[in-house]
């Protein structure tokens, strides 16, 4: 059931990543987007009692400090995902098949 409670991780790293990319980085706010992020994340871990420290068997003495530590987590998280929800999106546009997306090693030959 471990990874049950990693895929809520991962739905809200996408809840918060997509909330900032649709509603705050279209507006004049958008240099603010990583605060919006952080807040956002902060007060969905909050809300939803979200605590990924309990989960991996680390509980605080003070529940909601584990709730804000994992908001910090997710708030970071989104950005990774977006960047890696980026490449996916290029790679899906150019077609793009080498032998390091296929996962084949790449075998260099002496002298190169």
């Amino acid at each position: 059931m471990i990874y049950l409670d990693f895929l809520t991780f991962l739905i809200a790293a996408v809840f918060v990543e997509r909330t900032i990319e649709y509603f705050i980085k279209p507006t004049s706010m958008a240099a603010y987007a990583k605060w919006f992020a952080l807040g956002l994340s902060v007060v969905f871990s909050v809300a939803y009692k979200l605590d990924l420290f309990a989960t991996l068997g680390f509980v605080a003495v003070t529940p909601v400090v584990g709730h804000i530590v994992t908001g910090l987590v997710i708030s970071g998280g989104s950005n990774y995902l977006n960047d890696f929800m980026g490449v996916v999106r290029s790679q899906k546009k150019t077609g793009a098949s080498d032998a390091t997306s296929e996962g084949a090693p790449i075998e260099k030959q002496p002298g190169e």
